[in-house]
């Protein structure tokens, strides 16, 4: 605590004597308040020297010198200032704190000692104690006698007695003598009863001076914990109590830490004075040794002194190369470097200030090699002379059940520039003894586990390696997982569509909004790609990916063009694939995933597991495939396509591709890493899936079909429709265009909702009547229908076996997953929309539409005349002509729907006015083909 930080009055109490009784303030100088005094002495008091010195302390170290500490949160100042050269990280020189400070730390609760602690026989009777004596046999009593101001105790009976000045143990023999002279029968014992207080005074550069009131039994060392311990500027080693003017003894402070002697540390008489002067020379020692710190130095005088104080070196530390920074005779620092083995550190003399420094020796390990990853006991073993990996992993390190057993890397020292690097081994080749892979000291051997090789496929790498975030990182971005691509600008953009409340007239958001997209506008120059990368980095918590990451956006993707393109990144668009956590070795070792990507290939079409495989080369084609979970029931065994890149004549690079011929061929071909493999699927006229036929055929149920195969073809092989059939009302549904149709629906329902959001953040109408605000539930309805709506997927086709006899053309080829019904043949017309009295009438032949909308009670007023369809039931839709302006007759066959449409309020947005109308004409075809179905 820096005193110049105290409140005025504490500042000032700080500059008087003060003096205390059991441990409480009584002084009130300069009228301070009890209360004031007690926060000095439960915080620490400054006098005006102290804060010169402190002053003069932080001019000569320039930095600030927050003073001594007790709970040891700040550094010494003399000490701070030095750069650490140690190679062993353990110490740092600025976390170096001067040996003992937290000795005082704890304070004292109390002044007077325990009630039940024995009085010493060397204890010297004083004015002021209280002596027991208890008498027993002829008389039983228990007396407490005073110590006078004369000396003397009175006994009962027999007078004063003087024992001011002897011992316990003589006062006690002298009393008893003199009870056994004059008391015939009578025992007694003695004992001290209180003991009186007396007067001591501390003084000197300790936290709290000034006198204090204490027990008789009061030693040095516990009047320094009630006076709040030593000041960072006071000596440990050289304290004084001074009696009468004379020094009676010193105390050395480490000889009771170091040694548990306590020595110098008497029981203090009434008057005493204990001083303890500034600090003297010092030395700081860090590195390797048992208690680095900052020692003040009494007798010690060499490098070998200061050793044995911080306990020794430890077994780690290389004393040989140990280095002192010193303060020259000149005034400048400067720094050597020493061997302080044994001999040399007796000899090597010690200046004031010097900072010792023994570093560790060094983390490598000699003549040895590491193995590491999937194998059951990794660690260091020693190298031998002729050593190879297939000696080190069939001796000590086999491998674990889930090692993936193609492939390991050594990580070794070049002997040319001293960098480490990687180099890919066939692993399978050692195993099987085709190949003797020879080790060099400090190698490091790799072993990838199943875990690892699967992590490279995985959604955290190939989004890396498209530039965009892993999905994980997504999630804690507030972006959300895709299958498609999604940059951050897009991500945040999306999370703003969707707390986004178009019918809520939220003008605040809409404001949001229009400065967002002021904001994109300004920074739309700016490179999106090192935006990204900078993103990505910055919430990568694997260090593998942090490296890979930024190798792509230093170098490009072009080094791992066979792993990108193992999820189609390459295309832009990343395929789904699942996440998972970052595995250690790749976390440890941050060069390895960039290493391992390089070095692969890549395994896709008809494998259960396709993906990336690390691979040496020579790699056989059938482990491979198998390392991949082995071929499907659906693998073309003479279609498996092998690519890789070559140089051509002119010197560019080419894809060439070769063909698999025979399944013989698996186990003789061999792969580089850089292959791309694709397994093709085995051809087949059987189309994968099911038609399902229902309604009047004559065995309906799911048939499988060949590729190719007709309408026509399938009803033949169900036995053909029946008599009550009805092929014009015919419900075709096709699972492909029910996919369409959602698709458009989806990019529909966001460009209207763009359309708002733009309306409504440059305050702009959005037609020619009204304003955003009341054109904005209106979307908004028409955006949720849009979204929820699900389309039948139906198709207009021709059924009738007659028909298709005559036009063949008109003969559907089917698909997997189409949907037949044929109905029997319906006997109403169903009329729907804004109508009197919507509902189903019997169809009569002649009956004209108009004829049909009368039969329910007509139009409603809010009828559009304009907008009247007719659904057939073969599913297409044409308008009807039916209002006085515009007549036209209309005959419809039986199973028709008539839709008539609400009149809409006038706009100019052409665009919506037409999803709409698509909308709702596909909720008339699906309300339709339902009513057709439940009526059959």
């Amino acid at each position: 605590m820096d005193p110049r930080t105290l409140p005025p009055e504490l500042r000032n109490a700080a500059l008087n004597t003060v003096q205390g009784t059991n441990g409480q303030l009584i002084g009130q100088p300069l009228g301070i308040s009890r209360q004031a005094n007690r926060q000095l002495s439960a915080e620490r008091q400054y006098s005006a020297e102290d804060i010169n010195k402190q002053d003069r302390l932080e001019r000569f170290f320039k930095e600030p010198t927050p003073g001594f500490v007790l709970q040891g949160e700040s550094r010494d100042p003399a000490f701070s200032n030095r750069r650490n050269q140690s190679t062993a990280p353990r110490t740092p020189l600025e976390e170096l704190r001067p040996f003992g400070e937290r000795l005082f730390a704890a304070g004292s609760t109390t002044l007077t000692p325990p009630s039940d602690m024995p009085v010493p026989a060397d204890y010297i009777i004083g004015v002021g104690d209280i002596v027991e004596l208890r008498m027993f046999g002829k008389e039983n009593r228990l007396y407490q006698l005073p110590v006078e101001r004369n000396g003397s105790v009175t006994l009962p009976d027999i007078g004063p007695i003087t024992v001011a000045g002897m011992s316990f143990e003589a006062m006690g023999k002298v009393l008893l003598d003199r009870i056994a002279k004059q008391k015939i029968g009578v025992d007694a014992t003695v004992t001290m009863g209180p003991l009186r207080s007396i007067q001591v005074f501390l003084m000197g550069d300790v936290n709290n001076p000034g006198a204090y009131t204490v027990d008789a039994l009061t030693t040095v060392v516990n009047s320094l914990l009630v006076g709040g311990g030593i000041k960072l500027t006071g000596s440990m080693r050289k304290i004084e109590i001074r009696r009468q003017g004379k020094v009676v003894a010193r105390l050395d402070l480490y000889d009771a830490m170091l040694s548990g002697g306590n020595k110098g540390d008497i029981r203090l008489q009434s008057g005493d004075t204990i001083f303890v002067p500034a600090v003297g020379e010092r030395a700081a020692i860090s590195g390797d040794v048992l208690r680095p710190a900052i020692y003040e130095l009494l007798s010690e005088k060499t490098a070998d002194d200061l050793i044995q104080l911080a306990g020794g070196l430890l077994p780690t530390a290389h004393p040989l190369t140990a280095k002192i920074d010193r303060i020259g005779t000149d005034g400048k620092r400067q720094t050597m470097d020493v061997s302080l083995v044994a001999s040399n550190a007796r000899k090597f003399e010690l200046r004031n200030g010097d900072v010792v420094n023994i570093p560790s020796v060094l983390a490598r390990w000699e003549n040895s090699v590491t193995l590491a990853g999937s194998v059951e006991r990794p660690g260091t073993y020693e190298w031998k002379e002729g050593m190879h990996l297939g000696m080190l992993i069939h001796s000590f390190g086999a491998l674990k059940r889930d090692a993936y057993r193609s492939f390991a890397v050594i990580e070794r020292t070049d002997e040319a520039t001293g960098l480490r690097n990687l180099s890919a081994v066939n692993l399978l080749n050692v195993i099987r003894g085709k190949q003797n892979e020879p080790l060099r000291p400090e190698d490091r051997v790799l072993v990838l586990s199943q875990t690892d090789v699967d992590f490279l496929s995985s959604a955290n790498v190939q989004f890396i390696l498209a530039g965009r975030l892993p999905p994980t990182t997504a999630y804690q971005l507030g972006g959300s997982l895709s299958s498609e691509p999604l940059d951050l600008k897009q991500q945040d953009d999306h999370a703003n569509r969707g707390n986004f409340d178009i019918a809520g007239g939220a003008q605040e958001q809409a404001n949001r909004i229009q400065a967002q997209l002021q904001t994109q506008e300004k920074t739309q120059d700016n490179s999106s790609t090192q935006v990204q990368q900078r993103e990505v980095r910055k919430n990568l918590r694997c260090q593998g990916l942090v490296e890979l990451s930024d190798i792509i956006q230093r170098e490009g993707m072009d080094r791992f063009r066979t792993a990108i393109l193992s999820s189609g990144t390459d295309t832009g668009k990343i395929r789904l694939v699942k996440t998972q956590e970052c595995p250690l070795l790749f976390d440890e070792n941050p060069s390895l995933l960039s290493f391992v990507l390089e070095n692969a290939i890549t395994v896709r079409g008809e494998v259960k597991q396709p993906g990336i495989l690390p691979t040496a080369a020579g790699l056989p084609l059938d482990v491979a495939l198998n390392a991949r979970g082995g071929l499907t029931r659906e693998a073309d065994l003479k279609g498996i396509e092998i690519s890789h890149q070559v140089t051509n004549k002119s010197g560019k690079a080419a894809v060439k591709r070769e063909l698999v011929g025979h399944q013989d061929q698996l186990s003789k071909i061999t792969l580089q890493p850089g292959n791309i493999v694709l397994v093709r699927k085995r051809f087949t006229d059987q189309e994968t899936g099911l038609v399902r036929l229902s309604g009047e055929f004559a065995h309906p149920g799911a048939y499988e079909i060949r590729r190719g195969e007709r309408l026509s073809e399938l009803m033949a092989r169900a036995g053909g429709i029946t008599q009550a059939a009805y092929p014009y009302g015919t419900i075709f549904l096709r699972q492909s265009i029910k996919e369409e149709k959602k698709q458009y629906y989806q990019k529909a329902a966001r460009e209207l909702q763009d359309s708002i959001i733009f309306a409504m953040t440059r305050q702009r109408p959005l037609g020619s009547v009204g304003t955003e605000s009341s054109a904005a539930p209106l979307i908004t309805n028409l955006v949720n229908q849009l979204k929820t709506i699900d389309p039948s997927g139906r198709m207009v086709v021709e059924v009738d076996p007659t028909v298709l006899q005559v036009r063949p053309e008109l003969d559907v080829v089917l698909e997997a997953g189409d949907e037949i019904h044929v109905p029997r043949r319906p006997s109403s017309i169903i009329v729907m929309g804004e109508v009197l009295n919507p509902g189903a009438v019997q169809f009569q032949s002649g009956k004209k539409a108009s004829d049909y909308i009368a039969a329910v009670g007509g139009l409603s007023r809010l009828a559009d005349e304009g907008r009247i369809y007719a659904i057939l039931p073969n599913g297409s839709a044409e308008p009807l002509k039916i209002s006085s302006w515009n007549f036209q007759p209309k005959l419809l066959p039986p199973g028709s729907v008539i839709y008539v449409s609400r009149e809409a309020l006038p706009t100019t947005n052409t665009d919506i006015m037409m999803i709409s109308l698509q909308v709702l004409k596909d909720l008339a075809l699906s309300a339709a083909s339902l009513a057709v179905i439940s009526r059959n």
